[in-house]
């Protein structure tokens, strides 16, 4: 495998810009929300009411789900992509390969994208669900819960580094899958 090929972190960069600005546009309204709920203050009550605890619960639910729904997303994909390149040497990019001639790139690219996505928009579910209880019941569990689940989406947003080395883990993995 060509390791950091040119083509590789070009082509990275570019989709790395993609899913910044979907992971950006993902923050922005709970950040506003969690800013206006900081600002205008809520009645803040001692005891956790019941959707405070659903929300707890489902905060907990949806972090495990971060955590693992994508590397399963991504598992089922990497099945594919062996079957769709049974032989040879797996590269995101051949030496003689323009950036839009690299259909491994392309695959592997489009699982990062999709697995990814979905592991911002669990994020963005428990952060609606705890500000909403926040709102609703003012307990300040729930204002923590969805400030530091923004954090965690805007720490987890996808740079043209993260995307190389996930694609090149991928091929590592397929190669290891297509020798068994």
């Amino acid at each position: 495998m060509a390791s950091q090929s040119p083509q590789l972190v070009r082509s990275a960069a570019q989709a790395a810009r993609t899913l910044q600005i979907i992971y950006v546009n993902l923050a922005i309204v709970p950040s506003g929300f969690l800013a206006y709920l900081l600002v205008a203050g809520v009645n803040q009550q001692q005891e956790l009411g019941v959707l405070s605890i659903i929300a707890v619960v489902d905060a907990a639910a949806m972090f495990v789900a971060w955590i693992f729904a994508p590397n399963f997303l991504a598992s089922k994909q990497r099945t594919r992509i062996a079957d769709l390149f049974p032989e040879g040497p797996l590269e995101p990019f051949a030496d003689d390969q323009s950036e839009s001639d690299s259909v491994v790139f392309q695959q592997l690219y489009g699982v990062y994208q999709y697995s990814s996505i979905i592991a911002a928009a669990i994020l963005e579910g428990a952060i609606f669900l705890n500000l909403f209880a926040y709102f609703t019941e003012g307990h300040p569990v729930n204002l923590v819960i969805g400030g530091a689940f923004i954090l965690l989406l805007l720490t987890s947003i996808p740079t043209a580094s993260r995307i190389q080395n996930w694609v090149e883990g991928e091929i590592v993995a397929i190669e290891q899958m297509r020798r068994f």
